[in-house]
């Protein structure tokens, strides 16, 4: 999926379950920012050209939608965020809606990482479905 499909699917997301728990605005620069950090391992993503430094060589060592879209990179990262709750939660919205959005496609990922299990979907990247989804996304926030 494209950059503003994650961001705007992860703000949903983010949005309800802020609504639940309470948190305040801080709470969307983080799910904001988690949303889109599973792509950092791509230097033609949105922050892989503003973060060459760290994507190339990420992209060089683990390649695209490998350790960067696993839960084996998620949960330690996630445990370790737990000091700081709201960051945690947002940790959560941001990185597991990118990797729901990324498994929908047919590039898949490989969500238990080392283990070569894919997860993939029918919908292409920047195709109908994906436009209806980022519809989606704008008509919910806008709603909800």
């Amino acid at each position: 999926m494209r950059f503003y499909t994650h961001l705007l699917f992860g703000l949903l997301i983010g949005k309800w379950i802020a609504s639940v728990l309470g948190f305040n605005w801080t709470f969307f620069l983080w799910v904001s920012l988690f949303s889109l950090l599973p792509d950092i391992d791509e230097p033609h993503s949105y922050l892989g050209r503003r973060l060459p430094f760290l994507s190339r060589p990420f992209q060089f060592f683990f390649g695209h939608r490998q350790l960067f879209h696993s839960l084996l990179l998620i949960v330690p990262v996630f445990l370790l965020l737990t000091f700081f709750p709201m960051v945690a939660v947002a940790f959560l919205c941001g990185t597991l809606s990118h990797l729901l959005l990324d498994g929908l496609t047919k590039e898949g990922i490989f969500p238990l990482y080392p283990l070569k299990w894919k997860l993939r979907g029918p919908f292409r990247t920047g195709g109908m479905v994906e436009h209806l989804l980022l519809a989606g996304c704008v008509f919910g926030l806008l709603l909800f």
